[in-house]
């Protein structure tokens, strides 16, 4: 099974692939249910990232079934907080279960990382995954001083990339991490918290 980062709080591997297509060909049929704007975004995420590391495209069509869904009373993910989620991949489908409208991306990245592309095959692995954080907050710190070396297109990547590392936050020092800076002028910080 692919190695995650960050790793799940719980994974069970199934030992064995079950084949989901072929390069160009797939033969799954995708559906999610729910609502919100992260829904939409981890939908879209997945479709994107099948055209990126097999060549498929919608429409999806086919026996075996992916559904991501959004389900808060699930005894799996019900007391592991509003951003956790499981999946299930069997021989026949691959369900991915989501307390809320936010963890759906997060159940979005793990289905990605679990696609596999062998010679010509693309796969998943038969297992079951629940996941959850283990801090509320997880983020980084962006310093910015006197001249901005990021662009604002930069930022926008750089937010996609910690998303998919399951981060939550960016803070951004607008002048610098110290109290002071060289010339004498007080420093400020931003937090920024990303939901989509």
């Amino acid at each position: 099974m692919n190695k995650f980062f960050p790793t799940p709080r719980e994974v069970k591997d199934g030992g064995r692939l079950v084949k989901i297509g072929s390069l160009s060909a797939p033969n799954f049929a995708f559906s999610a249910s729910g609502e919100g704007e992260v829904l939409a975004t981890a939908v879209k995420f997945i479709i994107e990232e099948f055209n990126n590391k097999c060549a498929i495209l919608p429409p999806f069509e086919g026996d075996f079934k992916i559904s991501l869904a959004v389900n808060s009373a699930d005894p799996r993910i019900s007391d592991k907080g509003d951003e956790a989620y499981a999946i299930n991949i069997t021989d026949t489908a691959a369900e991915l279960v989501c307390a809320c409208d936010r963890s759906t991306y997060y159940a979005a990245v793990t289905l990605v990382e679990l696609i596999e592309c062998k010679g010509t095959g693309v796969y998943l692995p038969v297992c079951e995954i629940v996941d959850y954080p283990r801090f509320t907050k997880r983020g980084v710190l962006v310093e910015s001083r006197y001249n901005d070396f990021m662009s604002l297109d930069d930022y926008k990547a750089a937010i996609d990339d910690f998303s998919r590392l399951k981060m939550n936050k960016m803070e951004v020092s607008v002048y610098g991490c110290w109290s002071k800076q060289y010339d004498d002028m007080k420093s400020a910080q931003q937090y920024i918290p990303f939901k989509s």
